[in-house]
């Protein structure tokens, strides 16, 4: 039965809608043996308009084995930041995070708040910590009271797996994501945070040994920001969601870029002070001033990508680059000693010394073998060749920083050496990060 037209209007354009249907029969049970029935059925919020398209697609976290996968999951890059958020629904719990991926470079830093026992540690203060894969050691940094402290890097660690007993490798930017060992199925576009993006889903055992959890990736379906700067359409993840039994965790990422990251981001020298390092000033050819007033920061990192070239040492050993420009431009780039522990990585080539280094850097650059190739844009492929002055290179003496007793602050930092490997978070306390990715455990 539907609505009379003439006695009563619907809220729809539609002039007359069902609002019951009723069935009357008999149902058999066996042969010779039947039932009647009556069945009534009320329709309430008839709609006649188009229906959303996700009410035909499987709802989120819903992993179907042997489906079909319609549209593979976009390329991870090897080199990205991006900040963190991550939502515990289950504990009632918010933490923030900054992240800094960079393969290539073998280095990753994040910045966040202390928790568990790196708060027993530093306190319940904001710490930024770089992982150094070349040597295997962590510099954990205090900016507001400029202390730092150098360790081993955690096993378990956000960006760290067990390579053996006692090393441990950085995760790829496939196994940073969790995306090893899995073929996730695509669920369609859905609305997430406000954004239309793309769904891929996919089941993998928990590493304790808990049965299966299932994973949710979210990538953007084209990054605006991205578009602007660079003129390309590329997809960037937005979220990462955990379900396991009741418990849903959602990892939310902001900024994310797609680019290397500046040199500087890795700084270290602030755990160095008051140790040894050689300083070298050298001339470029005044014709090269405006590729370099292009992109001052492209042109540092490109200094620390050529010093790496001509020293053999990790980018983490290079430190304040500075331009200054007069009739010519100058540049000063400093050398860092090798670290003071053993670190946890297994080393394919024994680290440099800070004195072979250095000479060779000098020897690079007086015989005009010393190159710095820049690029004209955050994609292009082309490139400048631009060269030191060879008679213009000089080695400064490092002025150490005498600090007063009690006192430490961010240019005169406190260094202190931590021999023992801490297996503990950095998140607030109670809370459980999966598999130590974002964060590790907290007791």
């Amino acid at each position: 039965m539907t609505t009379d037209p003439n006695s009563w209007t619907p809220s729809s354009t539609t002039g007359s809608i069902p609002v019951r249907a009723q069935v009357q029969g008999r149902r058999y049970i066996a042969p010779g043996k039947g039932k009647d029935f009556e069945h009534r059925y009320d329709f309430f919020h008839w709609k006649t308009s188009n229906l959303r398209k996700d009410y035909w697609e499987t709802p989120r976290s819903v992993s179907c084995p042997g489906r079909v996968n319609t549209k593979p999951i976009p390329g991870i890059p090897t080199q990205f930041s991006f900040v963190l958020e991550q939502v515990d629904k289950e504990l009632g719990f918010i933490s923030f995070m900054r992240e800094w991926f960079d393969k290539s470079q073998n280095l990753f830093r994040f910045e966040y708040r202390a928790g568990g026992s790196k708060a027993d540690l530093f306190g319940e203060t904001t710490l930024s910590e770089v992982h150094d894969y070349n040597a295997g050691i962590a510099y954990v940094m205090d900016p507001q009271r400029g202390n730092c402290s150098i360790m081993p890097i955690e096993s378990n660690s956000l960006d760290d797996r067990q390579a053996s007993t006692k090393t441990v490798r950085m995760r790829s930017a496939l196994e940073f994501f969790f995306l090893d060992g899995v073929r996730p199925s695509y669920e369609g576009v859905k609305t997430v945070r406000g954004i239309d993006a793309d769904v891929w889903v996919a089941t993998r055992p928990n590493p304790q040994g808990y049965g299966l959890e299932t994973w949710e990736w979210v990538f953007s379906t084209w990054n605006t920001e991205e578009q602007e700067t660079t003129g390309n359409k590329q997809p960037i993840p937005i979220q990462l969601t955990l379900r396991q039994g009741k418990s849903t965790t959602y990892f939310n990422m902001y900024n994310f870029k797609r680019q290397e990251p500046d040199a500087t981001i890795f700084d270290i020298s602030p755990c160095y002070e008051n140790r040894n390092r050689r300083v070298f000033q050298f001339g470029i050819i005044a014709n090269n001033m405006n590729a370099i007033l292009q992109n001052i920061q492209s042109f540092k990192n490109a200094v620390v990508s050529a010093v790496a070239k001509a020293t053999g040492l990790p980018p983490s050993r290079i430190a304040n680059v500075k331009v200054n420009f007069g009739t010519a431009p100058t540049v000063g780039v400093e050398l860092l000693d090798k670290a003071p522990i053993k670190g946890d990585v297994f080393l394919k080539i024994k680290q440099v010394d800070l004195k072979t280094a250095g000479d060779r850097l000098f020897d690079a650059i007086r015989t005009n073998s010393f190159q710095i190739v820049t690029q004209d844009g955050i994609d292009s492929v082309s490139s400048n060749v631009i060269r030191a002055q060879p008679s213009q290179v000089q080695e400064l003496e490092y002025q150490q920083t005498k600090r007063d007793e009690g006192v430490s602050t961010s240019t005169t930092a406190a260094v202190s050496v931590v021999m023992a490997v801490f297996g503990a978070g950095v998140g607030g306390g109670g809370a459980t990060f999966f598999h130590g990715k974002f964060m590790s455990s907290i007791n």
